[in-house]
């Protein structure tokens, strides 16, 4: 999912080649050039929607979540701020209200926190969406509750929730 910089709405990839989605929907405001793909200027999909567990409900027996947002802790006691620092701290507190609406009206079954999405971090994600791996901080936690969610699934343990039922 990418924001449409022109229009201000939501852009869902669902098809079509992974590497430009991605790099549309990570493409993030002042830091990195924004992606033209079919038509629109796409900027970082966090723009409009920073968990998109609306979209990711469709059709789903599991909704899994990943929150790069990270949490305030990390720099709490910093006093140093540079005006990007600024910029990007507010955008993390913005993002972390829409998350909150995000997983109020769609609780996810599994959520995986990893720390924000740094600039430095873009291109290790591009390369993993190559080769389809997961990328993150806590994957092997992430790893073992999705597992054991679908154990308790073929087990029978779990009935299946219909889309938007949650």
């Amino acid at each position: 999912m990418a924001t449409d910089f022109q229009s201000w709405h939501q852009v869902v990839f669902n098809s079509g080649p992974l590497r430009p989605a991605i790099a549309g929907s990570i493409s993030m405001p002042s830091i990195f050039k924004p992606i033209v793909h079919n038509g629109p200027i796409l900027v970082d999909g966090a723009v409009v929607n920073p968990l998109p567990l609306d979209q990711a409900d469709i059709g789903t027996d599991f909704l899994i979540g990943i929150d790069v947002n990270g949490d305030p802790s990390v720099g709490i006691n910093k006093t140093d701020h540079r005006p990007l620092d600024i910029w990007f701290g507010s955008a993390q507190i913005m993002m972390h209200s829409l998350i909150a609406h995000s997983m109020a009206a769609y609780p996810p079954d599994i959520l995986g926190v990893s720390g924000p999405m740094l600039p430095f971090r873009r291109h290790g994600i591009l390369a993993g969406a190559r080769d389809h791996h997961p990328c993150g901080i806590g994957k092997d936690r992430f790893k073992h509750m999705l597992t054991r969610k679908i154990e308790d699934y073929i087990q029978n343990k779990v009935e299946p929730i219909q889309s938007n039922q949650r």
